[in-house]
Parts: C-alpha cells; structure tokens; sequence
C-alpha cells in the first residue's frame, strides 16, 4: 500500500468519525425545533450548555430524553417546554396576550435557565423570554402553559471532555501509524542497499531470508492496525505496531553493519590468505545473532499486537 493511499484511507475514516450526528433521534427534532422560529435563541442556550457543562450531544442515548407534559424539578434533569398552538398568557401580568407556538422556556431543576448561566426573569435573558409570554418566568408557569415538555436526564449524558480525548488519542495513533509505515519503508530501502554489496554466499542467503521475513511481518502488523483503524477503533496494549517496526529497525541496522563486516573480511582474507586468525569474522557472527535475536523477539511483539485488544475511538 502506498503513503498516499494509507493517508487518503485514514482521512476518510476520520471524515465519518468527526461528522456530528445526533445518536438520539428525539434530540435530533429538539435541536432542529429551537433552531428555527422566532424564539430560535433557545438553540444558542442549548448549545452553550453543552459547551459550560461539558455535554456531548452528539453521542446522547434516546434513553436520556423523554418527552412529558410537564417539567422535571429533579436538578440532575434539563426541561424545555413548547407551546404547540397559540393560546391565552393566563398570567396576572400577561393579560391578553396571546402565547405563539414555539420555545416557552428551559429550566435546570426548577430553576429556569439563563443565557448568563444563572436563573432570569429579566426579559431577553432567558430563553423564549418574549413580549407574549410576560409574567411567565418560573417552573410553575412554564408547566401551566407548556403543551410539551422535553425532559433530559444529564446523567446519561457522556462527556464531550472524553470524546476529545478519544479523538486526540486516535488522531496520534494515526499520525504514528503513518510515521511507522515511513520508517519501515526507509528501512527497508537500506536493507535493499545492502544487499548490492558484494558478499560471500556463506550465511548470507539465511540472512536474506530473515529480513525478507520481517519485512513480510511487518507489513502484516501495519495492514492489521490500518484495517482496524478503518473500523474505527485503535489498539490499547503495551506493544503496538510501533513496537514491532522498533524490532524490524534495529534488524536493518545490524544487517547493514553485518554487511560491511562480511565485506571487509573477505577483503582482509583476499590481501592476506595465510591469516587464519581474522578478527573481523567475530564482528560478523555478532551481527548475525543480533539479527536472529532481533527477529525472535520481533515475532513474539508482532503475535501480542495481532492478538492484541482495540478500543473503540468513539464510544458508543
């Protein structure tokens, strides 16, 4: 798989995951009802709550909302009524006027909601505050002329603090996924470097086969972690794929250095035939058990991460 090609598939994975939607459908109509009409403000008091309080409604279940006929004075509850049709303000204050359809008001408990986050009777610091529903600024008279009331329990409301969080977490690991693929790519264009230097064919052809395995493993545990990640959910055990091109780099690193050794030795054994004692031959023989000890415990890491848990990067 190409870099272009990785990156694109992340980036489309990352379009879906980022795409707010509404989990609940119920909360879907709740925000597109305060978002339009004239008292359209309730829409800005339901987002600023979500963004002083932390509240992910993206991800809010249905469970967490209902629909009632009258509020909820539990503190934990958030309550928005609605007026369906036009009707009398019955209020001593009110007088005649007539209440429009549309947003009546928001209370926390039985305190109504502010714009400054705090209750209000003051007209135009309130959400549905308007000339027609004066004198009706409190839990009791919102419930007396409500024709529906959205009740939503704020303790089945998940974190948007933990989405981020999530988010950030899976956009890093994505991040080093692409910067492991780059490693592993200039790894492996050393590796075939390497092997245009001419050498003896005693050990190397194990060898070769070694590194051609590895580069196989590596590429399996990258492709498993990339296939994962397209299903939304990143790895969360102590070895990753990170820790699997680790082993495959340090295998590039002494096949280079056994190489050059081998190289050298065979030069020193051609300008002196009668030297039995070649000191460079340990050098060789080092590099080459680093090479197999490198692969071992390459093998081991790469059954961890294959077999390894993922977590979701958006929590259901």
């Amino acid at each position: 798989m190409k870099k272009s090609e990785l990156k694109q598939i992340i980036k489309e994975e990352y379009a879906k995951l980022l795409t707010e939607k509404f989990q609940s459908k119920t909360l879907g109509q709740l925000s597109n009802l305060l978002g339009s009409g004239k008292w359209s403000d309730g829409k800005k008091l339901f987002t600023g709550m979500a963004a002083k309080r932390g509240f992910d409604w993206a991800n809010t279940p249905e469970e967490a909302i209902t629909k009632s006929s009258a509020g909820n004075s539990n503190p934990n509850f958030i309550s928005i009524y609605i007026v369906n049709s036009e009707k009398r303000n019955t209020t001593s204050k009110g007088g005649n006027w007539r209440l429009d359809k549309g947003l009546l008001g928001i209370t926390t408990g039985n305190k109504v909601a502010g714009f400054a986050g705090f209750k209000s009777n003051e007209k135009g610091a309130r959400a549905g505050a308007d000339y027609s529903n004066k004198g009706i600024s409190n839990f009791k008279q919102m419930n007396l002329h409500a024709d529906l009331v959205y009740n939503i329990d704020t303790t089945k409301i998940p974190s948007a603090t933990d989405l981020k969080r999530d988010r950030a977490e899976a956009k890093q690991g994505a991040t080093a996924l692409l910067k492991a693929r780059d490693v592993a790519n200039a790894n492996h264009r050393r590796y075939k470097t390497a092997l245009t230097m001419k050498v003896a064919a005693t050990g190397a052809e194990g060898m070769e086969k070694l590194m051609a395995q590895a580069a196989k493993v590596v590429q399996q545990v990258i492709d498993k972690n990339t296939e994962m990640l397209k299903k939304g959910k990143y790895q969360t055990s102590w070895d990753t794929y990170k820790t699997v091109t680790d082993r495959y780099s340090r295998m590039v690193d002494s096949y280079v250095r056994y190489k050059q050794e081998f190289a050298s030795m065979e030069k020193d054994k051609a300008n002196a035939p009668d030297d039995g004692d070649n000191w460079r031959r340990d050098y060789v023989a080092v590099y080459m058990k680093e090479i197999k000890d490198y692969y071992t415990d390459m093998l081991k890491k790469a059954k961890i991460v294959n077999d390894g848990e993922y977590r979701d990067i958006v929590k259901a």
